[in-house]
């Protein structure tokens, strides 16, 4: 190996390190990395995420504070324009300017003129006071006048019938006003205050009217008017809050300047976001300030929460890793351990090696390589998904809180919205229900009629009923008068009262089946002379659903549900449909709150809120799993980052586990292929991994004493082996020693045999057959010889018992010649030849016969004897077998001789097999391999 791990990584040859302290470094470090990559771009997308439901819900309280200052001034601007119009208060005044009332009839004018202008001022409540102003003389409100030089000086100009505002420059200035202690205005210099002339049908100038502005209208409004700017059509200053003093002003007009769009987002920054729109009133433009330091506080949090996880995700994956790397490098430490222990010669530990090496489990079953692979994904992937399910918590935690206090506060706004609403259309109501004329009407006083009533409702249509229907009823349910086009009958209608007599809200259609809001208020008639009190009749206003559902339609969408719900019926007031009685305002009761609920598999957040004194909630179902879901994309948009780092862990285990265990593999290499050639390769020393320089150096150790000790037993082999063959050679000499007595016995006991019956021929043949055989074998010293010698010497001692046998005895030879150049042990085929004379055929009636083959066997040599004599029975038979396969007979003569010799040369495939039935003959094999003479 040309380079080293240790070296691609930079660390000095004298630095060392535990293989688990390096794991636990390692999968610690990338777990760390990766996780804080991680946690860096969530933040990110978390930060976003919120930002963008922030920046949503911001730009629905701008849009409720546009339309709330547009709806309230233009309201004012509704009530001058009325005001301006009124054939009441034009009459009323031209009665008084042209002198022709008696003083009796002027001072029932005058406190007419003061009680107009004052229920217009009750039902409205940004209206500090309306002053009108007559020949140096004024009508007002309430208790604020004007001083007799500010009539005097404004008594005889005349404003024009357009109606003008006018606030003090800049409006900002007004905060510091403290309500005026005396009962007079003193300048109009720094009031609010719309202005405008009356005339009469002829256009002759009657007065000037003047209708002031509470001096907190904005408080009244909104909330805070800190976070608010208002800016004139010509975009001069109108209000500045206090907020804006943080802002770069000159940059703030400059991209007012720059923007064509309504609405619209106008400066963007990690601490600020400004909104600009316009309102119809006066063509102002709104600049609304979100201060983001709340929210930055919870990003704080957010952040906090993100760096908990972390630090006991890393824990986690600390202990994790210790717990593994345990159970990953056993077989390292144990092999270490071993080694060691052989090094110090422990014969215990020897003998328990192979139970500590050997096991069934899956675990050990897998290469050192894997396991360190499998342990890089384990103990970063556990940690990792441990960290994105607390990261999930955390996040989703933060988001929906941020979402829901968003909501509410939004909710909250509406529901008073709605509830000043309703109870504006109370109030109106029941002041037409108190007015001089129905209760003269009901009391049924002289010279009052109905014309007086349908005056009354006339001038309260543009006090907050414009559009609305307003019915009076008798106490017999007929209708006595209406602004509806429908025409009066004597048929009674079938209203909806409360048994109680009370002011009774109800829900339902009208002739053109629009969904309208009824609200039935019981007149009764008050007599002050004896304080009795009679139902009279009924007033009824119709609201249709449609302006009340505009107020709160901002918060419609498809994630939330809102609508406006009867405790008493427990139903939706505008389908009708009964509502589940696990409705929180149905179940709790109380005036507020906020619960979750579940309902169709799904949880919802329900927001209610009664409105005013009525049995009725405005109630917002907010969808939270879709919350949930959405804040759950933060993690699930980033699932293609997650299969990348899968990847990337993977591919940087596998890469770090090729190259950190490239020594062990080679250790691993150099132990299969450990030879006496492959002894001088060593294993890589030095390596900064501990236990792996360990079995380095204890391998080379190994190979430096294996070494030793081959060469030792080399030297040892070789005496051992000369020792050997020479004792095979004292063997093989005994054996053939052996072989001679016994055959000079039986050649000589011939010889006997034929000179005692003076057969001196055939002894004369004998001698010569038996100097042939000293001459060809037993004279020879040599062990090994030619099978034509082997053959020469076989046929010498045949010719020697034919003399004695005669044509007793015929022996018949099969020699493949090309075989006789082949080498064989000497003396092998006289043994057979001789059994089979004298334990076969020697004795058998008839010719005997032995026949003689040497064959070719591909890599052997045949040779066979085989004889027709009386043959051996099964149990000798096997017993000679026996003997031969385990060299068990000690006399080393005959056949036992031969089996010997060949075993001594030739080794164990060499041998004799015996092949014998009883009174059939037997047959003796010789099996040996081809060899031929070291010379040839």
């Amino acid at each position: 190996m040309k380079l080293s791990f240790r070296n691609k990584i930079g660390l000095k040859n004298s630095f060392r390190i535990k293989f688990r302290s390096y794991l636990l470094l390692l999968s610690t470090s990338l777990t760390a990395f990766i996780m804080a990559t991680m946690s860096i771009m969530f933040f990110i997308d978390t930060k976003s995420f919120i930002n963008e439901k922030i920046d949503a819900m911001s730009k629905i309280q701008f849009q409720q504070i546009v339309s709330d200052i547009n709806g309230n001034l233009n309201d004012i601007m509704g009530i001058a324009k009325y005001m301006q119009s009124s054939f009441q208060l034009v009459d009323m005044i031209s009665q008084i300017k042209n002198n022709n009332s008696t003083a009796y009839k002027e001072y029932t004018l005058k406190k007419d003129i003061t009680m107009f202008l004052t229920s217009v001022v009750r039902d409205n409540s940004l209206i500090k006071n309306i002053n009108i102003i007559v020949d140096n003389d004024q009508y007002s409100s309430g208790n604020l006048d004007f001083d007799s030089d500010l009539v005097n000086s404004i008594s005889s100009g005349i404003s024009g019938k357009d109606i003008r505002f006018r606030i003090p420059e800049p409006l900002s200035d007004m905060k510091d006003l403290q309500p005026s202690t005396t009962k007079f205005i003193h300048t109009l210099d720094k009031e609010t205050y719309f202005y405008f002339s009356l005339y009469d049908d002829k256009g002759g100038f009657l007065s000037n009217i003047y209708i002031f502005i509470q001096t907190d209208f904005l408080d009244k409004i909104i909330p805070d008017k800190s976070c608010l700017t208002i800016l004139d059509r010509d975009s001069s200053l109108v209000f500045k809050g206090e907020s804006f003093n943080k802002m770069n002003w000159e940059n703030l007009k400059s991209n007012i300047s720059d923007t064509n769009n309504n609405n619209s987002t106008i400066f963007a920054d990690n601490n600020f976001t400004v909104y600009y729109g316009l309102i119809d009133f006066n063509k102002w433009g709104i600049l609304f300030l979100v201060d983001r330091q709340p929210y930055i506080k919870q990003f704080v949090t957010l952040r906090n929460s993100i760096i908990i996880a972390f630090f006991l995700s890393i824990i986690i994956s600390v202990i994790f890793s210790g717990l593994i790397s345990i159970i990953v490098l056993r077989p390292v430490y144990n092999l270490r351990s071993m080694i060691r222990d052989y090094k110090a010669g422990n014969k215990a530990e020897k003998r328990n090696m192979e139970n500590r090496c050997s096991t069934n489990s899956y675990i050990n079953r897998l290469s050192l390589k894997e396991k360190v692979f499998y342990y890089l994904l384990v103990t970063i992937l556990v940690p990792l998904l441990v960290f994105i399910l607390m990261y999930t918590v955390y996040s989703g935690r933060a988001a929906n809180t941020q979402i829901i206090n968003m909501f509410n506060s939004s909710f909250q706004k509406e529901a008073g919205n709605v509830t000043e609403y309703i109870l504006r259309k109370k109030e109106v109501l029941q002041r037409i229900v108190f007015s001089n004329a129905l209760q003269n009407y009901f009391l049924k006083k002289q010279g009052a009629d109905i014309t007086g009533i349908g005056n009354v409702l006339r001038e309260n249509i543009l006090l907050g009923l414009d559009h609305d229907f307003i019915s009076i009823y008798d106490i017999n349910k007929k209708l006595l008068i209406t602004n509806k086009f429908r025409t009066i009958s004597n048929e009674s209608d079938d209203i909806i009262v409360d048994t109680a007599s009370k002011p009774f809200w109800s829900s339902g259609y009208d002739e053109l089946d629009r969904h309208i809001i009824t609200l039935t208020f019981p007149i009764k008639p008050i007599s002050y002379s004896d304080g009795l009190e009679n139902l009279g009749g009924y007033a009824r206003i119709d609201i249709d659903y449609t302006f009340i559902n505009e107020i709160y339609s901002e918060l419609e969408s498809g994630d939330c549900e809102i609508f406006i719900a009867d405790r008493k019926t427990k139903t939706n007031i505008y389908t009708g449909n009964l509502l589940p009685e696990n409705e929180p305002f149905i179940k709790n009761g109380s005036d507020s709150g906020f619960e979750y609920i579940k309902r169709n598999g799904s949880d919802y957040m329900s927001f209610y809120k009664r409105l005013g004194d009525t049995t009725w909630y405005l109630v917002a179902n907010y969808d939270f799993s879709k919350i949930i879901k959405e804040s759950n994309t933060i993690v699930t948009n980033r699932i293609y980052l997650f299969i990348i780092i899968l990847l990337f862990i993977i591919l940087l285990s596998y890469l770090i586990s090729q190259n950190l265990l490239k020594p062990v593999m080679r250790l691993k290499s150099l132990i299969n292929d450990f030879n006496i050639s492959t002894m001088d390769k060593k294993a890589l020393e030095n390596y900064f991994v501990d236990e792996i320089n360990d079995l380095a150096v204890s391998f080379n150790e190994m190979t430096a004493r294996t070494e030793s000790l081959i060469d030792d037993l080399i030297v040892a082999n070789i005496r051992n082996s000369r020792m050997e063959v020479e004792k095979k050679a004292s063997e093989i000499i005994a054996l053939q020693a052996q072989i001679n007595p016994h055959f000079l016995y039986n050649t000589l006991d011939n010889l006997i045999y034929l000179i005692e019956n003076k057969m001196s021929i055939e002894a004369k043949n004998l001698v010569k057959s038996l100097s042939n055989l000293f001459r060809y074998g037993i004279s020879r010293r040599d062990i090994i010889i030619t099978i034509r010698e082997e053959i020469q010497y076989a046929k010498a001692y045949i010719d020697i018992m034919k003399v004695r046998y005669g044509d007793k005895i015929s022996f018949f030879w099969n020699i493949d010649k090309a075989l006789l150049d082949f080498t064989t042990v000497k003396l092998i085929l006289q043994p057979l030849i001789e059994n089979s004379i004298y334990h076969g055929v020697r004795n058998k009636n008839g010719g005997g016969i032995i026949k003689v083959e040497c064959v070719d066997k591909g890599e052997n040599i045949q040779f066979i004897v085989n004889d027709n004599g009386k043959g051996l029975d099964e149990k000798v038979l096997e017993n000679i077998r026996w003997n031969l396969s385990n060299n068990k007979n000690e006399d080393k003569i005959g056949i036992y001789n031969v089996q010997s010799r060949l075993r001594l040369n030739y080794g164990e495939k060499s041998g004799i097999e015996i092949y014998s039935n009883a009174g059939e003959g037997t047959t003796v094999m010789i099996n040996m391999p081809k060899t031929r003479l070291a010379t040839q």
